[in-house]
Order: structure tokens, then C-alpha cells, then sequence
């Protein structure tokens, strides 16, 4: 692991996160490595699984590309699968689920509007996604 990258991971399991490193063999088109951070709360009554459960907790799934830091963040998976509450529908930019560790992700196609290699890292992107699954899609 690059010493970048090392060096936010372990700022992030400093700040109480439960993150898990992972380097496998095709992650994604771009990369072979990412973060899992697990038991990450979510608003109750917010969202609900496929069988309609309320879901408190997810575990966020980050692609680090080859070119990071030049290349931003971009995206991330949420396991479970979740669902509006209210409507049991999902935002058209949540739809697409890869499976990976036995689990399916749901892919959030969100993204950041400017990218600063210098001011940007693995913790701003998880604050970008906390505050995407606070607001709810």
C-alpha cells in the first residue's frame, strides 16, 4: 500500500471508523484496491431493505484508481441494498449493484464537482457520502 494512501486509511481508523483495506483481483475497471468502512449509521426510518427492514447501518465500499491521488474519488457502494422508505423506490443514480465479498453494493453515482489532490482524500470523500446518505439520495 502507498504511503499516501496508508496514512489516510489510518486517519480514518484513528476517528473510530471500522475500515477494512482491500487488494483483490479485478475491484473495478480502474483499480484492484479500495476501503470498506463498515457499520456506518444512517438515519432511522430513512431507508429499508429488499425485504423492507429499516436499515440504521451500511457499510460503505470506496474504488481507489491506479492514478490516485491525480484522479479523483468517484462513487461509492452502499451494502445493504437500500431503499426509500416511503416509496421503496431507488434514485436513478443508485440503481446498478455490483456483488463483491458475498454481498451486493449498491453503486451511488455521486461525485465531487472539483478535485484538489491536496485538499481531497479518502475522508473527504466518506464525508461526501455520509452527507449523501444523510439527505437521502
Amino acid at each position: 500500500m502507498e504511503k499516501r494512501i496508508r496514512n489516510e486509511v489510518k486517519r480514518l481508523i484513528d476517528s473510530q471508523l471500522n475500515v477494512e483495506y482491500i487488494e483483490t483481483e479485478n475491484l473495478f475497471h480502474n483499480s484492484n484496491r479500495g476501503i470498506i468502512i463498515r457499520s456506518v449509521s444512517v438515519p432511522s426510518g430513512l431507508y429499508v431493505d429488499r425485504h423492507k427492514r429499516n436499515v440504521t447501518e451500511v457499510d460503505i465500499l470506496v474504488n481507489i484508481p491506479f492514478a490516485y491521488p491525480r484522479v479523483r474519488l468517484d462513487m461509492f457502494w452502499v451494502s445493504p441494498y437500500v431503499f426509500d422508505k416511503k416509496t421503496f423506490r431507488v434514485d436513478a443514480y443508485c440503481q446498478r449493484g455490483i456483488p463483491f465479498k458475498g454481498s451486493l453494493w449498491q453503486m451511488w453515482s455521486k461525485h465531487h464537482r472539483e478535485w484538489n489532490p491536496i485538499e481531497m482524500d479518502l475522508e473527504s470523500h466518506y464525508l461526501m457520502a455520509r452527507q449523501c446518505l444523510e439527505r437521502g439520495w
